[in-house]
């Protein structure tokens, strides 16, 4: 999909190779994600980061299942 060889991709995927930032895009791309989850193994994402992504897709969810899911974190967070 973005004319590499299989060789050069897994030496990517090894951490052999970096990719300039064109191929990197290109990836993305060919693979339809964004750059935070091609280096989420290799950025320090934020806390803050990650929550808001666990709460917008909490808010999508329907109110009943939203309240049973805070009570569960809520409990694993009061037992650490």
């Amino acid at each position: 999909m973005v004319d590499l060889s299989t060789k050069y991709i897994s030496n990517v995927e090894c951490g052999f190779k970096t990719p300039k930032l064109n191929t990197f895009v290109a990836i993305a791309n060919a693979l339809q994600c964004d750059a935070n989850q091609l280096l989420a193994d290799v950025l320090d994402i934020t806390t803050s980061q990650e929550s808001g992504s666990i709460s917008r897709k909490l808010q999508d969810l329907p109110v009943d299942e939203q309240r049973r899911l805070l009570r569960v974190l809520e409990v694993m967070i009061d037992e650490r």
